[in-house]
C-alpha cells in the first residue's frame, strides 16, 4: 500500500502475510498489481483445482490452471501480466465443488 503526505512524500507498507489454518488459504500478491501478480493457496485435502482469470463484463481472459488435481500442501502460480489492460479482473478459484472469487486490480 502507498501512502502519501500533505507534502506529496510517500512510502509503501510492508507485506504481511495472514494465514488461516481451518480453511483452503488462497492469497494473491501483489494486488494491485502491475506486470505480474500470484496466486498462492494451501489445499487442506488433494482436490481438483482450476484457475481462470475474467475481465470486468466477464469475458475469459485466461486460464491460468486447467483442471487438474492437486495434492495437498502449498501450490502457487505466476501470472504474467504484461498484455492486460489495466483494470478490475475477477480470478475465479474452483477447488472441487467450491467456487471462490477474487479481484485483481491492474495498474499500468
Amino acid at each position: 500500500m502507498r501512502q502519501v503526505d500533505f507534502d506529496g512524500k510517500f512510502s509503501y507498507s510492508k507485506l504481511v502475510k495472514i494465514i488461516n489454518q481451518k480453511d483452503n488459504v488462497i492469497e494473491m500478491f501483489p494486488n494491485p498489481a502491475n506486470s505480474s501478480s500470484e496466486i498462492v493457496f494451501s489445499l487442506l485435502e488433494d482436490s481438483e483445482v482450476s484457475i481462470e482469470m475474467f475481465d470486468a463484463t466477464f469475458k475469459l481472459v485466461e486460464v491460468i490452471q486447467v483442471k487438474k488435481r492437486l495434492n495437498s500442501g502449498q501450490h502457487s502460480y505466476f501470472m504474467n501480466l504484461n498484455n492486460c489492460s489495466p483494470g478490475v479482473y475477477n480470478v475465479l478459484i474452483k477447488m472441487n465443488d467450491i467456487t471462490i472469487q477474487k479481484k485483481l486490480i491492474i495498474i499500468k
